[in-house]
């Protein structure tokens, strides 16, 4: 069962990527200061955090300012809803370029392996489509990652069900914060 969830203390600062225009246009908005409260609240270590999906770099520059380490993963090609572009991945690197503990890795996250127990955080916004979904959720909670996260579970009915069936089947506590078009929380009991 679902619960909504609010930091008790937002953090309001957070250094966002070199772009502004990728800042000001991010549907992450708001979840931008609520990443270091979550970790916080929920007692999360924070080494190593890996995302799927990472276009411009705004979701990559927030995650980079609570763990030590962020890899991402992303075909940098767009997909059928962000639209489809040429490859932007030397732009994402460069709007990202004062951060020194990122990796950007180009490729299909689907194919990425995740070994056991290699990171601590993930976040997931890619395709927003059931299946991608919820084969990158498996795959990263099947790894023993403690907190999975996934963008668009208010603007996207198919990734809300597909994250609903990965809180029952890996038996997760199911939190959402319902802004900047929602933000599911998975958590390992």
């Amino acid at each position: 069962m679902k619960k909504y969830w609010f930091p008790k203390s937002p953090n309001v600062n957070v250094k966002l990527t070199l772009s502004k225009a990728v800042n000001e246009i991010s549907a992450w908005g708001t979840i931008a200061y609520a990443i270091q409260p979550l970790v916080d609240e929920f007692e999360l270590k924070a080494d190593r955090a890996i995302e799927f999906g990472c276009e411009y770099g705004y979701s990559t520059a927030v995650l980079a300012n609570t763990f030590k380490s962020v890899v991402a993963v992303d075909l940098f090609t767009g997909d059928k809803h962000s639209g489809r572009r040429q490859n932007f991945k030397s732009e994402t690197a460069k709007a990202l370029s004062d951060f020194n503990n990122i990796t950007l890795i180009q490729g299909d996250c689907l194919k990425h392996v995740v070994a056991m127990d290699e990171y601590d955080f993930a976040h997931v916004d890619i395709v927003h489509d059931y299946q991608p979904t919820y084969d990158a959720g498996d795959m990263l909670l099947n790894a023993g990652v403690p907190c999975v996260v996934f963008h668009d579970t208010i603007s996207f009915p198919e990734v809300l069900k597909a994250v609903t069936d990965l809180a029952k089947k890996h038996d997760c506590n199911f939190y959402e914060f319902p802004y900047s078009h929602g933000l599911g929380i998975l958590m390992k009991k």
